[in-house]
């Protein structure tokens, strides 16, 4: 059997990558049950941020905001490579050495929101982690406004 989900349809389990796929092709990933094997193809990105929280990184134990991904690992939110704007206001970033792409769940979103700061000198909002700051993707002018 063969499964399609939607990125905006709530799952119930952890998926289990069957493969890594080339840049561009579907995820496809597998649910095991006792007497059941289902396979779905994810069209969004393999991985989703459950959330986002302060913690030290590993190399020199700096601050830094360490994310939980939706294969059970924990990483560094790496904000040398710029956050993005997808559909519906939901952000994306890089994971896995940058590798991968990956999108905040609506809860990690927030809790990435505590530490975004207002810029009025040079009116736009940044990330702002160990006394670094790193442009948040969205223009000031943006129809949407900031809300967190």
């Amino acid at each position: 059997m063969v499964f399609s989900r939607r990125r905006d349809e709530a799952t119930g389990y952890r998926p289990t990558p069957l493969s890594i796929p080339q840049k561009g092709q579907y995820w496809a990933y597998v649910i095991e049950s006792e007497n059941d094997r289902c396979y779905v193809l994810v069209e969004d990105v393999p991985f989703v941020i459950n959330s986002a929280d302060s913690g030290f990184s590993h190399d020199g134990g700096k601050p830094c905001i360490l994310i939980s991904l939706s294969d059970g690992s924990m990483e560094e939110l790496n904000l040398d490579i710029p956050l993005w704007q997808g559909d519906d206001n939901v952000m994306y970033c890089k994971v896995k050495k940058g590798e991968y792409a990956a999108r905040f769940s609506r809860p990690a979103y927030y809790q990435l929101c505590g530490y975004v700061e207002h810029d009025s000198a040079r009116g736009t909002y940044m990330v702002t982690v160990n006394n670094s700051s790193y442009p948040w993707p969205l223009p000031i002018n943006h129809k949407w406004r900031f809300q967190c």
